[in-house]
């Protein structure tokens, strides 16, 4: 992405955080994670072309290498695998 696009691109992103997520701890953290993002890349998928899930783990592993956030599935997911809002991270579970 052009570094003139990443500011606006994050503002939608950081919308659409606060548009799934309901929980505030949640909520402040994935917030926080994406106010400090510095570049973004894309790419798309094509369903069907690597049923072995090799891009999955290459993406999952360059997201823990790179301290990233992974938007996949409508969710976010951490640096380290764990999805922070959206459909992949479920409910809040009761201590």
């Amino acid at each position: 992405m052009a570094p003139d696009e990443i500011e606006e691109h994050l503002r939608g992103f950081a919308g659409y955080i606060q548009s799934v997520c309901d929980d505030q701890d949640r909520l402040v953290y994935a917030l926080s994670r994406a106010h400090n993002v510095r570049f973004v890349a894309g790419c798309v998928i094509e369903p069907g072309f690597d049923d072995g899930g090799q891009v999955q783990a290459f993406l999952l592993d360059l997201n823990w290498r790179l301290n990233g956030l992974l938007f996949v599935f409508d969710s976010v997911v951490d640096y380290d695998g764990r999805p922070l809002v959206g459909p992949l991270a479920g409910p809040i579970q009761d201590a």
